[in-house]
């Protein structure tokens, strides 16, 4: 027997469950289908680049993913989406997360697609899975008063940032990223 909705599963527990008289009322009520999202939920976000070497980022207040990445909640006994707050988030607006990526030194902003159960807000998704599609680094040099143009990222802190070819770590220029990452990476303002 194929499960392919929500519906179906319903009626098959009902008929492991018809001798129970007390589970009806869960069996009664009919949910219209809803139909199925064919296209990609694309949202913007600013990220921390964790490890370069293994395309690891940071979220802007907790965690770290990939570059195709499952949400784990940290709550143990979560079921993905009911506590309400666990999810990678993304606006739907590319200028309000630009406007997180000017506001955070350090970032690079990302756009990503949005899969599994996906919750929409007002102001964007907040997704079970995700996956980044392009990187955008800072054109201009993370080291405090190099005002050079970027060309790759140099080590600050626990994270990386913007460099020029001056202040950069070698073997992480931008067509390195973009190589070993299988992403577009490019400098933006």
């Amino acid at each position: 027997m194929s499960l392919e909705t929500g519906l179906d599963s319903l009626q098959y527990l009902k008929k492991w469950f018809k001798s129970d008289a007390n589970l009806d009322h869960f069996f009664n009520t009919t949910i219209p289908y809803q139909g199925e999202i064919s296209y990609d939920l694309i949202g913007w976000k600013a990220a921390y680049i964790k490890n370069w070497k293994i395309g690891e980022f940071g979220g802007l207040s907790y965690g770290k993913y990939r570059i195709s990445s499952k949400y784990n909640c940290i709550r143990k006994a979560c079921v993905f989406g009911s506590c309400n707050k666990c999810g990678f988030y993304s606006y739907l607006d590319f200028d309000n997360a630009r406007k997180t990526y000017k506001d955070r030194f350090g970032t690079v902003l990302l756009k990503v697609a949005n899969y599994g159960t996906v919750f929409v807000h007002e102001k964007g998704y907040r997704s079970e899975e995700q996956e980044i599609l392009s990187v955008n680094i800072s054109n201009k040099c993370s080291r405090f008063l190099c005002n050079n143009s970027s060309t790759g990222l140099r080590k600050t802190g626990s994270f990386y940032g913007s460099a020029c070819d001056k202040h950069r770590e070698s073997g992480t220029n931008i067509n390195t990223l973009s190589s070993l990452w299988g992403l577009k990476v490019e400098v933006i303002n």
